[in-house]
C-alpha cells in the first residue's frame, strides 16, 4: 500500500545516505509517492483484472515511482507511454485472462514478457517505453483482428445456415406441391425428395430463382410426373423419348454435383427407367403404398429443418 511504499523508501534513503534517521521528503516527493501508490491501488481494486495480472502489474510499482520521479511531466502527461502500457495491459488482462490463469491469445505470457522487459531494463524512459507499448498495441490490435475476423465468418456461417435452411423448404415446398395429387412411385419419389431436392438447392443458392438452371429444375420435376400420365400416342411418345435423354443427362449431373453415392445412383436411375418402360407398353407402375410416401416426406422435411 501507499504508507509502505513510502517508509520502504525512507528506509532505503537512510540506508543509502548511512544517516540515523531517515531524511525527510518534501511535498513534492510525498505527492509523487501517493499517486503512484493510488494508480496501482486503482488497479488492484479492480474487480474486472485477474488476480494473476494484478500480482503481474504489482511489480511495476518500483519502476513506475523510479520514472515518475526522474521525469516531472509523469502526471501532468496523460499519453505517457508509461501510462498507456499500463492501461493497455490491464485491459487486455480484463478481456482476455480468467481468474484461474487460463487465457485467450497467450495474453498472460505477452503481458509477463512486458513487465519482465520493463524490470530488466537499466534505463527505463520515454523512448524504451514507448517501444514496449508499440510492440504490445501491435500484438494486441492482430488479436482484436482476428476476433474480429473469427465473429465475421460466425455470422457469415450462421447466415449461410438460415439462408440455407430457407432454400431447402423453398425446394422442398416446390416438389410438395407438384406431387401432391399425383400417384408417384417409390424410388421416382426418393430421387424428387433426396438428391434431385439436394440439387434443386444448390441451383438455388448458386443461380437464383430467376436464372434458366433453376427453372429447368423445376421442369424436371413436371416432366417426370408427366411421365407417368402418357396417352399413349405415337406422336407424344416420340417427344417423350426425345426429352428423355435431357432428363437422363439432368439427372447424371444432379448425381455429379452433389457426390451422391454412384451405387445407390445407379439403383434409382435403373428402377426410374423400368417405370417408364412400362409406361410404354401401357402398363401402370405400382405408386408408393401411404406408409412409403409418408416416411420419404417426412425426411425430407427434417433435411429442410422443417418440423415434420
Amino acid at each position: 500500500d501507499i504508507a509502505r511504499a513510502r517508509d520502504n523508501l525512507l528506509q532505503q534513503l537512510q540506508q543509502i545516505t548511512r544517516a540515523e534517521e531517515a531524511p525527510p521528503l518534501g511535498d513534492k516527493d510525498v505527492r509523487t509517492i501517493e499517486l503512484v501508490g493510488m494508480l496501482f491501488e486503482y488497479i488492484l481494486n479492480d474487480e474486472q483484472i485477474p488476480d494473476c495480472v494484478k500480482a503481474l502489474l504489482s511489480y511495476l510499482h518500483t519502476p513506475i515511482l523510479k520514472l515518475a520521479f526522474i521525469e516531472s511531466d509523469f502526471f501532468r502527461h496523460q499519453e505517457h507511454p508509461a501510462r498507456l502500457l499500463l492501461n493497455a495491459m490491464a485491459d487486455a488482462g480484463s478481456q482476455w485472462v480468467s481468474n484461474d490463469g487460463s487465457c485467450q491469445f497467450d495474453m498472460l505470457e505477452q503481458i509477463r514478457k512486458m513487465v519482465r522487459d520493463m524490470l530488466d531494463s537499466e534505463e527505463l524512459g520515454a523512448r524504451k517505453l514507448a517501444s514496449l507499448l508499440m510492440t504490445f498495441n501491435g500484438y494486441v490490435q492482430k488479436v482484436e483482428m482476428r476476433i474480429h475476423l473469427l465473429e465475421k465468418r460466425a455470422i457469415e456461417r450462421a447466415r449461410g445456415e438460415d439462408r440455407l435452411i430457407e432454400v431447402k423448404q423453398r425446394v422442398n415446398l416446390e416438389i410438395r406441391n407438384r406431387i401432391a395429387d399425383e400417384d408417384v412411385p417409390s424410388s421416382m419419389l426418393l430421387f424428387l425428395l433426396q438428391p434431385w431436392s439436394d440439387y434443386m438447392a444448390h441451383l438455388l443458392l448458386r443461380y437464383g430463382d430467376e436464372a434458366e438452371q433453376w427453372r429447368q429444375s423445376l421442369g424436371l420435376v413436371e416432366d417426370m410426373l408427366w411421365g407417368l400420365k402418357l396417352s399413349g400416342s405415337a406422336g407424344e411418345w416420340l417427344r417423350w423419348r426425345q426429352n428423355y435423354l435431357w432428363m437422363e443427362s439432368q439427372m447424371s449431373k444432379c448425381f455429379d454435383v452433389i457426390g451422391y453415392d454412384s451405387g445407390k445412383a445407379l439403383k434409382i436411375k435403373r428402377s426410374i427407367d423400368r417405370i417408364y418402360q412400362l409406361r410404354e407398353r401401357n402398363l401402370k407402375p405400382e405408386a408408393a403404398t401411404e406408409d412409403i410416401r409418408k416416411r420419404l416426406v417426412q425426411m425430407s422435411e427434417r433435411r429442410a429443418g422443417q418440423r415434420a
